[in-house]
């Protein structure tokens, strides 16, 4: 594919997007072509998109923060918040003095697919289960909640970036600078991104006692109940004192709050919803780990590590689904559907080796796909700019975002 078919491709976002899952399709071999292909659409959707004013979109309060961040100095534009969130700050920052904050929920929601798309072609290429990747990556891409990650910004994005250092770390065995940078940049931004970092800590013990993690998880809220009432002990300052503090407090204020925008929607909406497909696809991925460690079977080459902690963030989707009045949930969920790749390739890959159970497993859990691309469609129906943000995105292109960088450097 010459170089100048492939810039009229990426000129036309839509068309971009049926060429490369038509490739991943026909061509799996060649990913590396046509995943890009796939992701040039999804950035210039979450380029595109205006957040309706009357709404309490993250995105409302992202942008005037990082306009008013831009115009910090530098070393105080860092420290802004106090929480110790430099590479947030600094995200914000850089595109903020550009005069494009559009970028920072382009690049954030491209990533997350980027690294869900990666993960997925990557675990197919170490199985050589290349066949099977077009069907997992469908199935991130109708799943995976694209309107929330685009306005969520931080959380989703610093969560797939660690999840990212994890894989390279557990999968392939990479201790490589540039893992070490996702660790620390991920956690870097946002809090509760801190919490992977725990679980790959303690995931090696999970093929041990893995039982035991998914029974204190489900204990999770009175964990946090009496981690609270001792949390004068993270007194001891500093800015790691403080992070602990802050983390405890929100853990309890999601907890308990029952008036706060999120809860109230939260406890508005129906039973048959999205929170209860994701729900159920934590329920599934957890017990498909658990006969992966449990089972003798041959056909999981990964270290069982890798897969305990998957299972760590889908029982942390459970939890918080059950518990939290916010709905932090989805989330973790989301972050599950960019890992799910790795569970999903080698269950494929030796589907007719396994015993009715796993394979009632997998197929359940793929039938969540269509379902899950329904209460897409009727969210985005219900969005007020729907026609603009359509509009919006068959137009945008690579042209349009340089053209956009070139104004904004020179206004610095």
């Amino acid at each position: 594919m010459s170089l100048l078919l492939l810039l009229v491709l990426y000129a036309f976002p839509l068309l971009s997007l049926i060429i490369g899952l038509v490739g991943l399709y026909r061509n799996p071999s060649n990913w590396r072509r046509y995943l890009p292909m796939c992701i040039n659409f999804v950035f210039m959707g979450a380029y595109a998109y205006t957040p309706d004013p009357s709404s309490n979109e993250d995105l409302i309060r992202y942008f005037p923060q990082i306009e008013y961040i831009a115009l910090l100095p530098f070393e105080e534009a860092l420290t802004y918040g106090g929480r110790g969130l430099i590479a947030q700050n600094l995200f914000f920052w850089i595109f903020g003095s550009l005069h494009m904050i559009h970028m920072v929920p382009a690049i954030s929601t491209a990533t997350v697919y980027s690294i869900a798309g990666y993960i997925t072609c990557d675990t197919a290429e170490r199985y050589n289960a290349k066949k099977y990747i077009f069907i997992v990556f469908l199935l991130q891409l109708v799943i995976l909640p694209y309107h929330s990650i685009i306005c969520n910004v931080r959380n989703v994005f610093g969560l797939s970036i660690v999840l990212l250092a994890v894989y390279l770390d557990l999968a392939k065995g990479k201790r490589s600078l540039f893992v070490w940078f996702c660790y620390i940049f991920g956690t870097l931004m946002h809090l509760s991104v801190a919490i992977l970092i725990v679980f790959r800590i303690v995931c090696i013990l999970g093929e041990k006692y893995f039982e035991e993690f998914v029974l204190g998880q489900a204990l999770f809220a009175t964990i946090v109940f009496n981690i609270y009432e001792l949390r004068s002990l993270f007194s001891f300052g500093g800015a790691l004192g403080n992070a602990i503090q802050t983390a405890i407090r929100k853990l309890n204020f999601y907890l308990t709050s029952t008036t706060h925008v999120g809860a109230v929607k939260y406890l508005r909406q129906s039973i048959f919803s999205t929170r209860t497909l994701m729900v159920i696809g934590a329920v599934l991925a957890v017990l498909i780990v658990w006969y992966v460690i449990r089972s003798k079977s041959t056909f999981f080459y990964d270290s069982k590590s890798l897969y305990v902690f998957v299972s760590f963030i889908a029982m942390t989707t459970i939890s918080f689904h059950f518990f939290m009045m916010i709905p932090n949930y989805w989330r973790f969920a989301a972050t599950l559907y960019v890992a799910i790749g790795i569970l999903f390739i080698p269950l494929l890959r030796n589907y007719g080796r396994f015993s009715f159970i796993p394979k009632l497993l997998l197929v359940a859990s793929i039938l969540i796909g269509p379902a899950m691309l329904l209460f897409q469609i009727r969210l985005s129906l219900g969005l007020t700019n729907l026609t603009g943000w359509m509009f919006g995105t068959l137009t945008s292109n690579y042209i349009l975002v340089l053209f956009d960088f070139i104004k904004g450097m020179a206004s610095i």
